[in-house]
């Protein structure tokens, strides 16, 4: 494909990624939202969680299309929300916070473990991470599923209840 200008560049990486967040499951609810001189390229709304994306478009570095806005902008253009979305968007922060806190607690945990799989209790469950949950998803015929997590990536992970965990076990 070739680009006249810096801007046709810019507006092919917001098409290319709002159909890849499409694509995952999310749903675009705006795109180029501003408020004065505060701009998010891509808003992007999943089952559990609100995506603000500033997009960087390179033309030899496909790999580098999609980068976290910086949270200064957010956070003064967030206070433009509705109460609601801002209410959606400040549990969200919470959310995505304690999870990289389990996810830290995990690694730190794993770290000290590298050859064993780790279950890490959360509520009523033990959820494995990483490769550790592809291998127990293969072992123990479990669901996979996976969880984008800002800085990181899509991080996979699955999990049994509690009160199974003796049965899970022996099976690994």
């Amino acid at each position: 494909m070739l680009f006249r200008t810096t801007k046709e560049i810019g507006d092919w990486g917001e098409r290319y990624a709002a159909r890849y967040l499409r694509r995952h499951g999310y749903r675009i609810s705006d795109r180029n939202y501003r408020h004065g001189k505060y701009e998010i390229d891509v808003i992007a709304v999943g089952l559990r969680d609100i995506l603000f994306v500033e997009v960087k478009t390179r033309t030899y570095r496909p790999e580098e299309l999609a980068t976290a806005p910086p949270p200064g902008n957010i956070i003064r253009t967030g206070r433009y929300f509705t109460p609601e979305e801002q209410a959606r968007y400040d549990e969200m922060q919470t959310r995505e916070w304690q999870f990289r806190q389990k996810l830290n607690a995990y690694n730190d945990i794993k770290h000290d473990h590298p050859d064993d799989i780790v279950l890490f209790q959360v509520g009523d469950f033990f959820e494995m991470y990483g490769e550790d949950a592809k291998t127990a998803a293969r072992a123990l015929d479990l669901t996979l599923t996976s969880r984008a997590v800002l800085g990181v990536g899509r991080v996979e992970m699955c999990g049994v209840p509690a009160n199974r965990l003796e049965e899970f076990v022996e099976k690994l």
